[in-house]
């Protein structure tokens, strides 16, 4: 790179030379460089003494488009001029500069050349392309956000309207630009605002956290008002000047759905008391039909009784068998009674227990005792297995007779001629587990949810529906459960699990005397038996 000095200029030589990071060139009236300092050099890499031209520090493409030449011609023209453009080094690498060319005059005004000054901004430059990025980036995120996002001035003009906000207020960004943010707020609301958002700013706090949100109220383009969450913060500019941005949820549809929940709750409760109602009502007309239904189905059979005896005393046998259907119907009418006084007193949670420590293997014994005749009325066959040694548990007696008796009685009427029926006891933990399985076509899967529903009869089956739910009602008041496992054409098991006499439960009650019983256990009933073709049992 030229570099002549004259002799009277070492002084200026040096001070032009300590400037290590400026790039200082002196060129002549065409744009070739007559002198440099040492940051010249050291930017532009040409070595003392190399002829260079103007253009040679241009990059190659502005070169050719002539921006040297444009370069001069505007500094001759306006005495001086300051651009940013890409320059290139002598070993081809580029860099991006800030250069000042001045046009040098002599006293008479003719031109003489140019000073240059270059200084490298790449660095710069790389900054300010990078937060362009961000920049661009952070719009970006905030145009997709689904919220409204508002920005204002110190005098609360709107400098800031992405598309979510586009969208809730139904303006667009350039129509709503350095409008007043009142015109989003309702008008009756108006002063409060500014008044908060000026109390926000004397507190000077930089936000408002998200769980503090306040519920405001917007209005739309169309005049439309609706409800909102909103957060609030604050920032400086590059002028120092406060920007508040707030960050604005529509909540009308959650506002909508919560009005609709509060009223289908309300109706839900209205139709929750009024069901109960109905279910007292109905317990209660169940317990007093009951009762006089069995006053008088007692004074029936008192009566059907005597007249089957009497019959049979006077050599009447035709006459005596007619009395003993009345006197099987009578038994069977009284066990459905005892079924839905049980039901009420279910229902109402008042089923009236009696615990204490019993052989459950002797309670099986005597179920299978009692329904051997109902069986083999039908052509099915009992079969009991069950360990020698005592099955302990804490149960009530009658009632534990009563649940095995109508999972008998449910077996035995859906078991095929010629099937059997097993009832099966064994210990497990801390539970004794009572089994009754059949041979029967088995519960479809859509069925065995409903098996322990009152009244619920599958298929279209005899009975009233009740059996079942009773006997689970009695092994859940003794703490324990009654379950159902059934495969369409491979029969239905029953297992009723009650707890060990040792594991800690309901306490036994030894004093039984005089007590109300909540209706007649199975012990105290007639025993089922197979008259008129029928068992007596309460069934599914």
């Amino acid at each position: 790179m030229a570099d002549q000095v004259p002799p009277g200029d070492a002084l200026d030589r040096k001070l032009v030379d300590s400037l290590v990071d400026e790039a200082l060139l002196m060129l002549d009236g065409r744009g070739a460089v007559l002198r440099s300092n040492t940051g010249a050099r050291a930017l532009y890499g040409h070595p003392p003494g190399e002829r260079v031209d103007l253009s040679q520090l241009y990059a190659p493409e502005d070169a050719a488009m002539g921006a040297h030449g444009r370069e001069l011609r505007e500094a001759e023209a306006r005495g001086g001029v300051t651009r940013e453009c890409w320059q290139s080094r002598a070993d081809g690498t580029r860099f991006y500069a800030q250069v000042t060319t001045t046009a040098l005059r002599d006293t008479n005004g003719r031109l003489e050349g140019y000073a240059r000054h270059a200084r490298d901004v790449t660095e710069r430059l790389r900054h300010e392309e990078a937060l362009r990025r961000s920049e661009q980036r952070f719009h970006g995120i905030v145009d997709l956000a689904s919220e409204a996002i508002v920005s204002v001035d110190e005098d609360q003009r709107i400098v800031l309207f992405n598309r979510g906000a586009e969208r809730i207020f139904g303006y667009g960004a350039a129509e709503i630009a350095g409008e007043p943010l009142a015109r989003l707020v309702p008008e009756a609301q108006r002063g409060a605002h500014a008044a908060q958002v000026a109390a926000f700013a004397a507190t000077g706090a930089t936000a408002r956290p998200m769980g503090a949100r306040a519920e405001v109220r917007g209005v739309r383009k169309s005049g439309e008002e609706f409800p909102a969450e909103a957060s609030i913060s604050v920032m400086r500019d590059e002028a120092g000047q406060r920007v508040f941005t707030a960050v604005l949820r529509d909540v009308s549809a959650r506002r909508a759905a919560e009005r609709e929940i509060e009223r289908l709750l309300q109706a839900e409760h209205v139709a929750r008391e009024r069901a109960e109602q109905a279910l007292r009502a109905r317990s209660e007309l169940l317990g007093v039909v009951a009762h006089d239904f069995g006053n008088a189905l007692t004074a029936v059979g008192f009566h059907a009784f005597e007249l089957s005896d009497s019959l049979r005393a006077r050599a009447m046998p035709d006459e005596g068998a007619r009395a003993d259907v009345i006197l099987s119907m009578i038994e069977h009418m009284a066990r459905l009674q005892r079924d839905l006084v049980d039901s009420a007193a279910l229902e109402a949670g008042q089923l009236t227990i009696f615990p204490e420590k019993i052989d459950a293997r002797q309670v099986l014994e005597r179920a299978v005792g009692l329904y051997a005749q109902s069986a083999a009325s039908r052509r099915v066959r009992l079969r009991l297995d069950a360990p020698a040694e005592p099955l302990t548990v804490l149960a009530d007696a009658d009632r534990m007779l009563q649940a095995v008796g109508n999972l008998l009685s449910n077996a035995i009427r859906h078991s095929p001629a010629d099937g059997t029926v097993t009832v099966s006891a064994k210990s497990r933990d801390d539970v004794v587990v009572l089994s009754v399985a059949d041979e029967g076509a088995g519960i479809g899967s859509e069925d065995v949810a409903h098996v322990f529903e009152p009244f619920w009869r599958g298929g279209a089956h005899a009975g009233t529906g009740l059996g079942l739910s009773i006997a689970q009602g009695i092994a859940k008041s003794h703490g324990g459960s009654l379950a159902v496992t059934s495969h369409p054409g491979h029969g239905a098991v029953l297992t009723l699990s009650l707890p060990l006499a040792s594991r800690p439960g309901i306490p036994p009650r030894e004093d039984r005397a005089g007590e109300d019983r909540a209706g007649d256990a199975l012990a105290s009933a007639p025993e089922p038996s197979a008259s008129a073709g029928s068992s007596t049992a309460p069934a599914l």
